[in-house]
């Protein structure tokens, strides 16, 4: 594989759930976290999409709840912690909101597709 798309991201903010433990254990270079939900952004939630994103130079979740969530900067406004956040999303996230964007009613198709000897045997590991 050359590149993993996770539509539906929302679902590894938890990173104590097998599905996030599982896509952090992907190594690839090119991914794309993909969600048409309302990413609610709090200190503990912003920790397994950077990780999985590849900024492997973070702190344990552990550490960085205790210096953001409870911490310090949680003490005094997680401003800095904001700060650095919107930094680091401002250059790799891209947002649309509804009213700037001109989206059609929604249709739904099933599509079958093949997958190569190696491509099912990875799904097979997944299950």
């Amino acid at each position: 594989f050359h590149r993993l798309i996770l539509d539906e991201c929302q679902f590894i903010k938890n990173s104590n759930s097998s599905f996030c433990k599982s896509v952090m254990q992907i190594r690839i270079n090119v991914k794309w976290l993909l969600s048409g939900t309302p990413i609610m952004i709090r200190v503990y939630e912003i920790h397994p999409y950077l990780r999985i994103l590849g900024f492997r130079n973070l702190n344990s979740l552990h550490m960085h709840n205790n210096i953001y969530a409870m911490g310090p900067f949680a003490k005094h406004g997680s401003h800095f912690f904001y700060g650095k956040i919107q930094n680091i999303l401002k250059n790799i996230a891209i947002r649309r909101t509804k009213d700037i964007l001109s989206l059609p009613e929604k249709t739904y198709s099933d599509r079958w597709i093949s997958l190569s000897i190696e491509e099912r045997h990875f799904h097979e590991t997944l299950k």
